[in-house]
């Protein structure tokens, strides 16, 4: 009696806290108290509340990046739930395990425990059944098996809205949103509302956090910043208030992204050096340190800096190849072969960047085919094939036009203008090119490409 009224003050608590700077901390302390209350007691007569207590603990520990600290309650909590012959309490645990590896980039670890935890099918229709699923869909994603994520999404969507389950089906809309981000970025801000309106729901406040993120994410594809800011910034506060540190850094990393495409190169490596020294202290995945070593290898090439730039992308490649990450490596041939580019050595630049959009059409990813081709026209131009780099470079544009990603299409309109005027024809074309591109660069307030345009301008008198 006592241990369960201690729960429902615990539960209090909890939702109480739920913006406290310490509400995890609160937690992990309430619970630790409950497990040296029932060490005090006949073990057969508090099993199941250890059961439950070393599960909690468990989930705390995950949530704040504290690893190794889960991994002591995990198995002591999958014991008990064998011993009381809690078939659901097992998949819960194989659902944290599962989480737990996939948030340190151990992706077979994870697909051991995933596989344990849907091999009872007596838990099939369960929200914990559904949530292992997604899990598994997640690393699917990353690892370039977007069918199999799919089917695995919706199978868990649809056990969720048979049961009302509102954080799994939330997490779900989630997982269909980054589905759609590498073609739709639109369907996929309506994706993520969706969950975030369940998690509000729920009241579920890490879940809005996440929402908040991958909200921003679909904007900052669009090259919609100032929004994309803002819910970066509402995650990042949140995520700070709950200590929940491996989605700070990943809100710093994002925050990086847009500082880089503004021109504001050392804030934005301030906010990558911050999020991945994060990373790193709670031994974040490879799939994210990998992330963070491509992004500061992007801004040493827009440095110029290319000896920096290839330490962390060599860093970042080697990284996705520890977890068969395929989601950001064609990203990360690109930004290679720019450097390769800036060093005179256009066979290596040009194997990289046909690397690069072979691997993004195998994705069906057309934002990162069509910024592939965008270098290899670059190329094209130094080698002085303006032919070709005219081919590349209509191609990158076309490819974009439709995909509402503005500050890219910018990009490409830049360069296919620069190829004209370099030929010396069609400049009515480049002209208005560089129109469209120096209208895009001052809303952005993409100050470094803006210049750039604005240099072309005045240098062809297009002003």
């Amino acid at each position: 009696g006592s241990l369960r009224l201690f729960f429902r003050k615990v539960n209090r608590s909890n939702r109480s806290q739920a913006t406290s700077n310490h509400a995890n901390q609160g937690a992990i302390d309430h619970f630790q108290k409950a497990r040296h209350c029932v060490e005090q007691l006949d073990s057969e007569d508090t099993a199941v509340a250890q059961q439950k207590i070393h599960l909690a603990l468990s989930q705390l520990y995950v949530g704040t990046g504290q690893y190794d600290l889960a991994l002591e309650h995990l198995p002591v909590a999958y014991e008990l739930a064998t011993t009381n012959q809690d078939a659901a309490g097992k998949t819960a645990v194989c659902r944290w395990r599962a989480r737990l590896h996939e948030l340190k980039g151990e992706y077979p670890l994870a697909f051991t425990w995933i596989e344990k935890g849907l091999a009872d099918e007596t838990q099939r229709n369960t929200a914990e059944y559904a949530q292992i699923l997604l899990i598994a869909g997640l690393i699917n994603i990353r690892q370039g098996q977007q069918d199999e994520a799919l089917e695995q999404c919706h199978t868990a969507l649809e056990i969720a809205q048979h049961l009302g389950e509102v954080t799994a089906l939330a997490r779900a809309y989630n997982l269909l949103g980054i589905t759609s981000l590498g073609s739709d970025s639109n369907e996929a801000i309506a994706r993520f509302q969706r969950a975030f309106e369940l998690y509000q729901q729920a009241g579920d406040v890490q879940g809005q956090a996440t929402s908040h993120n991958l909200i921003a994410n679909a904007y900052f594809n669009l090259g919609r910043w100032r929004k994309a800011d803002f819910h970066y910034r509402q995650a990042l506060r949140i995520f700070e208030q709950i200590g929940d540190i491996y989605n700070q850094a990943a809100a710093y990393n994002n925050l990086g992204g847009i500082a880089k495409n503004r021109g504001q190169i050392e804030e934005a490596l301030d906010y990558y050096q911050e999020g991945l020294q994060l990373a790193e202290k709670i031994g974040g995945s490879a799939w994210m340190v990998g992330v963070f070593h491509m992004n500061l290898g992007a801004t040493f090439v827009l440095q110029q800096e290319t000896a920096q730039a290839y330490h962390h992308l060599r860093q970042s490649r080697s990284y996705y190849d520890q977890v068969q990450s395929k989601d950001f490596l064609a990203e990360t041939l690109r930004y290679l072969a720019e450097a390769a580019l800036l060093d005179g050595d256009l066979t290596q630049a040009t194997i990289w960047a046909e690397e690069g959009v072979q691997l993004a059409e195998e994705l069906e990813m057309a934002v990162d085919a069509a910024c592939c081709y965008c270098v290899l026209g670059q190329i094209a131009l130094t080698q002085g094939n303006l032919p070709q780099a005219e081919t590349y470079l209509r191609q990158s544009v076309q490819t974009l036009e439709p995909l509402s990603d503005e500050y890219q299409l910018a990009r490409s309109r830049y360069w296919l203008a620069r190829m004209l005027l370099f030929g010396g024809t069609k400049t009515a074309e480049a002209r208005q090119l560089l129109k469209q591109a120096h209208a895009a660069f001052s809303h952005l307030d993409a100050s470094l490409d803006l210049t750039a345009v604005q240099t072309m301008q005045k240098t062809y008198n297009l002003t």
